[in-house]
């Protein structure tokens, strides 16, 4: 959650609600393929123990609350529709995350570039979540 906190508050100034949430993502890509032997441990044992299972379902439960206030700024600033909830927004988002993390753990052969994975599914996700801008 340390790592969570300081790519945040490093991206809190990026323009614009999409590029700064694709560039905090992006930043924790590179942190997990920095440390990728580590977090291959780690994901795995968390499989292994209901402990730590419950641990990491707080960790996941700060992530999404490190994301709330994004989202609902970016419901304010008309970048996310305003109809839909934020909490689930960020929650959806780490969804597509962990599942990407977890794709690309488990089946390195076929997932050799996890940012580009999150990517195309951030964008389906974001045609549904975003606010189209006129005239482009």
């Amino acid at each position: 959650m340390e790592v969570v906190h300081q790519v945040i508050s490093r991206m809190s100034n990026l323009p614009g609600m999409k590029e700064r949430l694709l560039a905090i993502f992006k930043e924790l890509f590179v942190y997990l393929e920095d440390n990728r032997d580590l977090a291959k441990v780690v994901y795995f044992e968390l499989f292994r123990s209901q402990m730590l299972m419950e641990q990491e379902g707080k960790q996941v439960k700060a992530f999404q609350a490190a994301l709330l206030p994004i989202m609902k700024e970016g419901i304010a600033l008309k970048e996310l529709k305003g109809h839909m909830d934020p909490e689930s927004l960020s929650s959806l988002l780490i969804s597509i995350y962990f599942q990407t993390v977890m794709n690309w753990l488990s089946f390195p052969d076929q997932v050799q570039n996890p940012v580009s994975m999150f990517l195309d599914q951030f964008e389906m996700v974001w045609e549904g979540i975003g606010v189209s801008k006129k005239g482009g």
